[in-house]
C-alpha cells in the first residue's frame, strides 16, 4: 500500500476492485461455452488465449475464478497435443 493515498483514494479503489470482481463473474458465466470460453459474447463455436488472466495472476488481482484457468488450459493442451503430441 502506497502511504501517500488519501483516505478517498482507498474507499475508490476499494470500489473499483469490487466493480471488477463482479465483471469478472459476470464475464464468465457470459462467455462459457462447454468446455472453454467464447471469444465473443456472440461468437459460438471461438475460443481465444485470454490474456487477462495471465495479468490477473501476474498482478495478483484475484479478478478471474481459478476454475477459469484451470478450463483454458485445459482446453488449450488438446490442439497442443495433438500438433506436437508427448515424447514417450
Amino acid at each position: 500500500m502506497r502511504p501517500w493515498r488519501g483516505a478517498w483514494e482507498k474507499r475508490i479503489g476499494r470500489k473499483v476492485r469490487r466493480a471488477r470482481k463482479e465483471n469478472g463473474w459476470e464475464w464468465e458465466v457470459m462467455a462459457k461455452e462447454g468446455d472453454h470460453y467464447k471469444l465473443a459474447f456472440d461468437a459460438p463455436g471461438t475460443w481465444s488465449q485470454k490474456y487477462n488472466l495471465v495479468w490477473d495472476q501476474l498482478l495478483g488481482l484475484g479478478l478471474f475464478d481459478p476454475n477459469v484457468k484451470r478450463t483454458e488450459l485445459s482446453f488449450y493442451a488438446r490442439p497442443i497435443n495433438t500438433v506436437w503430441p508427448a515424447a514417450g
